[in-house]
Formats: structure tokens, C-alpha cells, sequence
């Protein structure tokens, strides 16, 4: 009895998973789904940022394709365009994510079996070195300044290596 069984789970496992029934769903629909259920909550400056990289990248490149008829190689072909078109490595990344995470969200709702974005490679993000002025520019930045009502924010910034974001936030009570 229980031998039958295990071999009934094993060749249930054995089995390729049975499609699911075709979905209408295209993957442009899939994406909005996703924002108003997964990401509903975020912040605004996200959300903006999500639905720029949806409505500029992810619908006009793959939007009308039905989630089932997906394939990864389309996924490639469409970072390859995102590439040629000049989008910067960062910028493609984060529409594959959005992608990804959306038909993940498909992929549980059994809406498709596997989820076609998995595997496909995007271009390294290339990190660039910060730049420093040289000591000669840093003296004609502090004489150009003098009498200006930023110098002691540009002293602050040169002085203490501190970037513009931590000029702009610190307050008098953080000064000792």
C-alpha cells in the first residue's frame, strides 16, 4: 500500500507540470495588475519611478504579448533593444526586475508555468570613480566663493568631504 503510493508521487513528479489553460492576460495588463495589488503601497517617488519604466520600457517593448506566448528568447531580444536604444545598464535592470517580479506574481497565480525572465543576463552596471577636485581647483572654488552666501557650505562640503545631500540637511543643532 504504501510502496503504491510512493510510486504514485513519483511519477506524478516525473510527469511534465500540465499548462495552464491560456490566459488573455498580456504581460502590459500582467505589469498594471501587479502595481495595483504587489506594489500598491509604495512610496509616490517609486511608484512614479515604476510607472515611468513600465509605460517607456516594458509596454511599448513587450506589453501586447500574451503572457503565454512569452518566451525568453524575446525577453533577450528586448534587453538587447533596451541596450541599442542607449538605456543605461541601471535603467534595464530595474525594467527586468519589474518584469520579473510581475510574472513571478503570474507564475503563482498559476496564470503561466515558469516565469521567462529567469536567466536572462543584463549588462553590467559599470561603476564609475567619484571626482575629486584637485587641490588648485579647491582653492579657486573657496576664492571664488568668498562673500557668497553658499561659502560656508562649500568650505563645510571641501573641508569635511561631505556631499551636497549632507550640506543641505544639517541643521544647527547638529553642529557642535
Amino acid at each position: 500500500m504504501a510502496r503504491q503510493r510512493c510510486e504514485r508521487r513519483i511519477a506524478a513528479l516525473a510527469e511534465p507540470p500540465t499548462p495552464p489553460p491560456p490566459s488573455p492576460r498580456t504581460v502590459g495588463e500582467q505589469v498594471a495588475y501587479w502595481m495595483e495589488t504587489v506594489h500598491r503601497n509604495g512610496r509616490a517617488t517609486t511608484n512614479r519611478t515604476y510607472r515611468w519604466v513600465i509605460d517607456t520600457m516594458i509596454v511599448p517593448g513587450l506589453g501586447t504579448r500574451r503572457m503565454t506566448e512569452l518566451k525568453t528568447s524575446h525577453v533577450k531580444r528586448w534587453v538587447a533593444d533596451l541596450e541599442h536604444t542607449g538605456k543605461a545598464a541601471k535603467t534595464i535592470s530595474m525594467a527586468r526586475t519589474l518584469l520579473k517580479s510581475a510574472l513571478d506574481l503570474a507564475v503563482q497565480d498559476e496564470l503561466i508555468v515558469r516565469n521567462p525572465v529567469v536567466g536572462v543576463k543584463i549588462p553590467r552596471v559599470r561603476r564609475s570613480g567619484g571626482k575629486a577636485l584637485s587641490v588648485v581647483q579647491a582653492r579657486q572654488l573657496l576664492d571664488a566663493a568668498v562673500g557668497d552666501r553658499l561659502e560656508l557650505a562649500i568650505r563645510l562640503a571641501l573641508g569635511l568631504g561631505l556631499r551636497r545631500g549632507e550640506v543641505c540637511g544639517l541643521r544647527c543643532a547638529d553642529i557642535d
